[in-house]
């Protein structure tokens, strides 16, 4: 009798477990902290180096212009990562495509470009370094300066750029909708002109991990909430991951109740 009973209680939480909603989680695609060199990366030209812990272009000495890639094939996602350059004049600028497609001297894809004085999301065309800025923030004191940015991209092509983000739900500073290009196989790092590009603490994922807050309607007011606060129009996208659907859940603890109940039900009668 004892095994019956235990067979049966086995069998509701079984049947509660399978009826429970599976709920997705973000997967790390690939990360990079610089630990253990630059071991997985492919230097194009440049003098590039792992210096305090971080990957830096060193133009002390020719070439002064450099680049570097890392296989990268996502499309979809987060990029996150730290970068930091140093420029003398507002001539020169760092540039980290986070999708590219291309060879060592002619990469194009999406990417931000940081200046002196401004950070822009960019469309790149090209290994000349030829590019549309797709959306621009000016910003005093970046030469020298650290910037955590996160990036997402959604399946219908909207672009989303966060600097130093306080929070997972705030609004953007930069966002647009392009779809020239759909694919990846690197994350390119580009160093042009008399300065130093930094970066460190990258990481590719597969899922959202920064949104906008959603847009709030108040009613009986007319007054409408938004949250727009690009430099150039700009195109809603993805949204982040809003949590587990309570109704699934509910339902799912329901059906697991009666599985239970029939279990005991059996086991009594036998």
């Amino acid at each position: 009798m004892r095994r019956r009973e235990g067979i049966a209680v086995l069998l509701a939480v079984l049947g509660l477990v399978l009826l429970l909603p599976q709920q997705s989680t973000a997967a790390v695609v690939w990360t990079e902290d610089f630990s253990s060199g630059i071991s997985d990366w492919t230097i194009g030209y440049g003098n590039w180096e792992v210096f305090n812990g971080y990957l830096r272009h060193d133009t002390s000495t020719e070439p002064y212009i450099g680049v570097i890639f890392h296989e990268s094939n996502q499309t979809v996602g987060t990029w996150s990562f730290d970068a930091k350059m140093h420029a003398s004049t507002e001539d020169w600028h760092a540039t980290f495509l986070f999708m590219a497609n291309g060879t060592t001297d002619d990469h194009y894809g999406y990417g931000i470009r940081m200046a002196v004085s401004s950070i822009h999301l960019i469309r790149q065309s090209g290994g000349d370094g030829s590019a549309a800025s797709l959306g621009f923030r000016y910003i005093e004191g970046l030469a020298g300066t650290w910037v955590h940015f996160d990036v997402t991209r959604d399946a219908e092509g909207s672009l989303k750029v966060w600097f130093n983000a306080q929070s997972d739900e705030v609004e953007a500073n930069i966002t647009f909708m392009e779809t020239t290009y759909t694919e990846s196989t690197h994350f390119v790092v580009y160093s042009r002109g008399s300065f130093m590009a930094n970066i460190d603490n990258i990481t590719v994922n597969d899922e959202f991990l920064v949104s906008e807050p959603e847009t709030t309607t108040t009613t009986g007011t007319s007054t409408t909430e938004t949250n727009s606060t690009t430099d150039q129009t700009s195109s809603t996208g993805g949204t982040g991951d809003s949590g587990p659907d309570m109704t699934l859940l509910l339902a799912g603890a329901a059906g697991g109740v009666v599985i239970l109940v029939v279990a005991i039900v059996l086991v009594k009668r036998k």
